[in-house]
Order: C-alpha cells, then structure tokens, then sequence
C-alpha cells in the first residue's frame, strides 16, 4: 500500500482530533470559568474532561504506589476486582513517570496519536484482508474523521484507549489472513485479551475473528486440522493473556471473575433499588433516555440537608417525564410509592454514614431498605412484562436500536450541546451530518452484505460484532445503552461503509464510462 497516503492519512487524523477537541476545551472554560464540576463542562488540570469514571480509573495507581493495593479504593474491598485494568494501566505509567498534573497534560496528546496511528492500522488492515487499495485509504480517511471516536482522546476512559486496541487486533489478524504467519495469529490474540482487560464488551471481535477462521479456507486454516490448530493456537494466545488477572482476582476474592464484577446488584453508588429502577425504566425505553442516577444527584442534596420532603417535587418532575405508554400493569401512583421509598431508603443510607462513618459500602448497599426498594420496582417490572410482553421483548429493543442507528453521536462533546439545547446553525449543521453519517454506517452493513461478492467468512467478520453487541445491549443482558459501549463495532461499521462507498463508485464510474463508449 501506498505510504504516502498511509502518512497523510495519520496526519489528518492528528489535525482533525487535536483541532476538535481543542476547540472543545476552549469552550468548556468560556462556558464554565470557575470549573465547577458537571461531566463534560468542566477539566480536570485543565487538561483533561471530567468524567464520572476518573474515581474508578485514576487512583488506582497512586493506591498502588502508596501500597495499599491496585483498588480505587482501600476501604472497599470489592474495588479490587471491579473494573478491568487495562486502563488504570495505561493511565498509571503517565502518572508513574510525569506524576499527576503532567500526565493530564500528555495524555490526551498520547491518546490522540494513538488514535492516529488506528486509522493507518484500520487502512492497512482492509488492504491485507480485502486487497482493494481505494476501500483500504477511504476507511483510513473515514476513522480520521469520525467525531464519535477522536472526541474520547481527551478523556480519561477507557473509551480513549480501547479502540485503539481493536484495531490494533484487526491489523494483526489481517496480517496473519495476508502472510500466514503463526506469530500475527498469538499477536492478535494478545491483544484482544487487551483490549477485553480494558473494556469487556470489545471481546465482541474475538467472535468476529472466530466465525471468519471457521469458515476461512486458504494457506494455514485451508483443511480441518489446521484450522482447528489456527483457532487454538489464537484461543490460547486470548487465555494466557488475560491469566494472570483471573488468577489474581481468585486469589482475592476465591470467586472466578474473568473481567469485573458488580458487587450488591449495584454496580455503582446509587443501590440495588435505584439499579431495579433503572431495569423497570429499561422495560419502555433505554434508560439512558430517563437516567435514574440524574434523579440521584438531584435528590441528594435535599437529603444531605436534612429536607427530604423537598424531594417530592423533584420525583414528580421525574414523573413527569414518563409517558401513559410506560404504566401497563401498575399505576402512576404505585410508581410514586416506590420512588418515595427509594428517596427514604437514600435518607437512611444518608444516616447510616453520619452515624457510622467508617462504614463500607457493603454495609450501606445490605441495609433493609435497599431490599424493600428493589422489591417495589421488581414487582412493577414484572408486572409490566407480564402486561405487555410484546412491548418489552420486541418493540423497546427495536426502539432502542432505530436510536442507536439515527443519532448524530456528539453527546459528550459540550461543543456541540448547549445546555439550553438552543443549537446554533453551526451546531445544527454538525449534528446533522453526524447524524446521517451515523445512520449509513450501520445501513451499510446491510448493503455489505447483500452486494458483497466476498465469501461467507468476510460478511461474518463485520456482521457479527455488530448483531452481538446491539442484542447484548438492547436485549439479552443490560436493556440499557450508552452509545459509547458500541464503540468496539465502529472499525467494522466504518468498514462496511468504505466498501459501500466504494463500490457505488465504481458502479457509477463504470455505467459512466459505457455510456460515453456508445
């Protein structure tokens, strides 16, 4: 492949990530001078965005260093084995060698050349696998661009390592596809362990590379036997990767945690009863429309006050929200029931902190109350499936999907989101074309494979990272979607929609061409 445009490829991505970005930043501090903490309008050092995720992902270095274990927290013994390590990693040899400030000042530069440096590999990629010069510099270009991915640069999260890592999988594995090389084959599987150690949901391309080794047929893999050595050998390459993690969380905990584990059916702070609430919400739309955890943070002051009644007009407001369409098998008003004894469980929680305050969390998470809370929203749950089970298993999911597909993808630019929600032309303009662009990624999947004249194997590369994760998300396992969970399906997406472009081009340029010959 050509270098020169793999060099001009990198150096787009650069450009474009940093002068996003930088404008982004430049925006934040007009916007919020003084800093104040609120998610993607505020810095940390000034350097990076704040995110919810930097009290699991940042300390647990500096813990480390202090010899009070890798953990965010000490005092939580779950914190052990509650998040994957890759990113605390990769974050803690910056804080490591530059120490805290410095390292929020370089790592997004960092995350950005890594960023750069996955467009190339995602173009070399599609070269080796596919062997189309002009698909392989129109993915490249298409990464580059791609606000959805390079926004995360700035972040502390692991949103701005792991797709690197992704791509990083794909090259080696399509280096092995070119050059039947057993060591690209271990490679990749090492960094697919990788990239599952820093975020689980990208293990979703180990069943991408799986299905295409199974029906691949050439050099290495081209008889049964020497497939099934290819997949062990990638199998094992995947195990003895991530290893020495699970052995580590066994010799803690004595429980086989592969990646992570949620400790009281409440992975974050908010308790078991606030996460059932969020599953009941999950039954009519994707929760991350009407997050309970914003309830959260609304009512807690009210209760750290000591003026909880004060709440009863936020819940209201919260119920406000929830359409007629949202009450099938229970009442408005046995929904309020439960929320106010959710509120009531956050008071005697509130409590139980003042009054025993080097508790842990496991002692406020098993309080009597929690159980109660969860059992109102169980029920009510249940109630509704039981109601209108088409609605839950079949119409929410879809739902859900048709607004993964058709979102302009800038959430978490503050850019690009007045909080006014009043959009200048700019931003409008923006928007929309993210928005149309999103939605022919995921479209393109489907012309992929039905216009593809690539065998079976390639259409199953692309096809089933996607298909799995979306019915993980939307159906199987969560019924809840932050659009930054898909991310390691966007290699693939952009993919399909090069090969898209690509050949409706060369299907335009050829009628072209044979009507000026006539």
């Amino acid at each position: 492949m050509d270098r020169k445009q793999l060099i001009y490829i990198f150096i787009a991505s650069l450009l474009i990530s940093i002068s996003a970005n930088e404008f982004n930043l430049a925006h934040i501090r007009s916007v919020n001078p003084t800093n104040n903490t609120s998610n993607t309008t505020s810095l940390v050092h000034e350097s990076t965005i704040w995110s919810n995720d930097n009290s699991f992902y940042l300390p647990q270095m500096q813990n480390l260093m202090d010899g009070k274990g890798f953990t965010s927290d000490p005092s939580e013994p779950e914190m052990m084995v509650r998040r994957t390590p890759g990113y605390p990693l990769f974050y803690g040899a910056f804080y490591f060698v530059f120490g805290e400030k410095t390292a929020h000042y370089l790592i997004p530069y960092g995350q950005t050349l890594l960023f750069a440096l996955s467009s190339v590999l995602l173009a070399m990629s599609v070269f080796y696998l596919f062997k189309n010069k002009k698909w392989a510099i129109i993915t490249g270009y298409t990464y580059a661009i791609n606000p959805f991915i390079y926004s995360y640069c700035y972040f502390t999260i692991t949103e701005s390592l792991f797709p690197f890592l992704v791509v990083l999988s794909l090259f080696f594995f399509a280096r092995f596809v070119r050059e039947q090389k057993k060591s690209d084959i271990i490679l990749c599987g090492i960094i697919c362990a990788l990239s599952f150690l820093t975020r689980a949901t990208s293990g979703v391309i180990i069943l991408g590379i799986g299905a295409y080794l199974l029906f691949y047929n050439q050099g290495l893999a081209n008889n049964f036997k020497q497939k099934s050595k290819t997949i062990v050998v990638y199998a094992l390459s995947f195990v003895l990767t991530i290893s020495p993690w699970v052995i580590r969380n066994y010799a803690i905990t004595n429980e086989l945690i592969i990646a992570e584990k949620f400790y009281h059916e409440a992975p974050m702070q908010y308790g078991k009863g606030a996460i059932e609430l969020r599953f009941l919400t999950g039954c009519w739309t994707n929760p991350a429309n009407v997050p309970p955890e914003n309830l959260f943070h609304k009512l807690e002051p009210n209760i750290i006050n000591n003026e909880p009644e004060k709440n009863i007009e936020i819940l209201d407001a919260y119920l406000a929200e929830w359409p007629e369409s949202a009450y099938s098998g229970y009442t408005k008003s046995q929904l309020k029931n439960a929320l106010i004894s959710m509120n009531n469980c956050f008071v005697d929680k509130n409590a139980y902190n003042v009054n025993h305050p080097s508790a842990i969390r496991k002692d406020k998470m098993t309080l009597p109350c929690e159980m109660k809370v969860f059992n109102e929203f169980n029920a009510l749950k249940n109630s509704y499936i039981n109601n209108s089970p088409i609605r839950y298993y079949v119409l929410t999911p879809l739902i859900t999907c048709k607004e993964v597909i058709f979102n302009s993808v800038l959430h978490n630019i503050a850019a690009f989101n007045p909080a006014d929600r009043n959009l200048s032309p700019f931003q409008f303009i923006a928007k929309s074309i993210t928005y149309i662009l999103n939605s022919l990624f995921y479209l393109s999947l489907l012309y992929f494979v039905v216009f593809s004249k690539l065998g079976k194997a390639s259409k199953l590369l692309l096809l089933t990272p996607v298909v799995v994760l979306m019915a993980a998300l939307t159906l199987l396992l969560f019924r809840y979607v932050e659009l930054r969970y898909l991310l390691p399906i966007y290699p693939f997406l952009i993919i399909s929609f090069s090969f898209m472009v690509t050949d409706t081009y060369d299907k335009v340029l050829l009628k072209v061409t044979s009507n000026v010959s006539k």
